[in-house]
């Protein structure tokens, strides 16, 4: 994801609400914050008693940015292509990739969802949003493919377990405010991460979004701009695993 001080403050509610939530389970966390653009949301993590937070994206300036922009000493950024993740050494508790999916090639999302898998810990949680097909306004020119709820829950189901798919909506007011051209093009992922070198004064003629503006449901999640999907890697099932003891006893009364 991409975020600065600078940003426009219609973009700032929206991405700090990804990571607001996010945040609520990286305590003592190793956590892997794949495209995180110009590095606030890993930075957000770092400050929120994460045990390690690793930012990756694939633009090289970006991460230069980032390291200038941002230091604390269980943070690191390093330049690296969603696609590339199994190269990372070592495992996480979590990994996050906020509005991500969408810009992977077709071709690449099945091994993309195997690979988080891989470097995830037995245990460990994913957590990802991205645009609703079905609710989509606009063709942006930089998604290769957009997802409905179902196919994003189908992707997913094959590699993790509990998997919890939520929409993220706005109140119809907000929805109303947000006219302004410098609105319609945040959603473009060039404009993100070049919106600081836009002019201040057009930055900001977009109207503020509260992060606490937007709204988690699980009602008609097809009406959502947003999707948000959270799901676990299975753990490891030791002899002394409650359900092995449960299919135990089973076994043993039969």
């Amino acid at each position: 994801m991409w975020m600065t001080n600078e940003r426009a403050k219609r973009f700032e509610g929206e991405v700090r609400h990804r990571y607001q939530l996010a945040a609520k389970g990286v305590v003592n966390k190793r956590v892997l914050d794949i495209g995180c653009g110009l590095g606030w949301g890993a930075e957000y993590l770092a400050k929120k008693k994460a045990k390690q937070v690793l930012g990756i994206d694939r633009s090289g300036a970006a991460i230069n940015y980032a390291r200038q922009k941002y230091s604390c000493p269980n943070l690191v950024f390093k330049t690296l292509e969603a696609q590339k993740i199994r190269r990372l050494t070592g495992s996480f508790d979590m990994v996050v990739a906020f509005e991500l999916i969408e810009h992977l090639p077709k071709i690449a999302v099945k091994q993309w969802i195997t690979d988080i898998k891989k470097i995830l810990k037995p245990g460990g949680r994913v957590m990802i949003s991205t645009p609703n097909k079905l609710a989509t306004r606009f063709k942006n020119p930089y998604h290769v493919q957009e997802f409905t709820a179902k196919e994003l829950k189908q992707l997913f189901s094959r590699k993790f377990t509990e998997l919890k798919l939520r929409g993220i909506k706005k109140p119809d007011k907000e929805l109303f405010q947000q006219s302004s051209v410098i609105s319609w093009l945040g959603q473009f992922r060039i404009v993100q991460e070049l919106l600081p070198l836009i002019p201040a004064k057009l930055r900001q003629s977009a109207p503020a979004v509260k992060a606490s503006a937007y709204i988690i449901t699980d009602k008609q999640i097809s009406r959502c701009p947003s999707l948000l999907l959270s799901a676990r890697k299975s753990p490891i099932l030791t002899k002394d695993s409650p359900l092995l003891r449960i299919k135990g006893e089973i076994s043993d009364n039969r």
